[in-house]
């Protein structure tokens, strides 16, 4: 396996999965480095998570997200940007704080 020693600047999101009474969203995703795709799943606090959204795309956007977290009898709710926004959404891996994990390509 290959592995990265630091981030780039982008982190795609997938998936944001929430765990009913957690205290923090797992966001699934990959970042791109030297035309590879490396793939890890973050831990965000809920706060935290929510401000990034509306900063960079919008309250309205955040409001989506929470709608259909809210609104699933699921105990664990996954939101996937393009099925149920019809969107991307990309985070600057800075302010995620994932500047020095290692990714490994499968």
């Amino acid at each position: 396996m290959n592995s990265i020693n630091h981030f780039p600047s982008i982190f795609n999101v997938n998936y944001i999965v929430f765990e009913k009474n957690d205290t923090a969203f797992l966001l699934q995703g990959y970042v791109y480095s030297n035309q590879k795709k490396y793939y890890t799943t973050i831990p965000v606090e809920i706060l935290r998570l929510s401000r990034l959204i509306e900063h960079s795309l919008g309250g309205q956007i955040m409001q989506r997200i929470w709608d259909r977290l809210y609104s699933s009898t699921d105990p664990i709710v996954e939101v996937n940007p393009k099925k149920h926004l019809n969107m991307d959404i990309r985070l600057k891996s800075s302010e995620l704080g994932i500047l020095t994990n290692k990714l490994k390509t499968a």
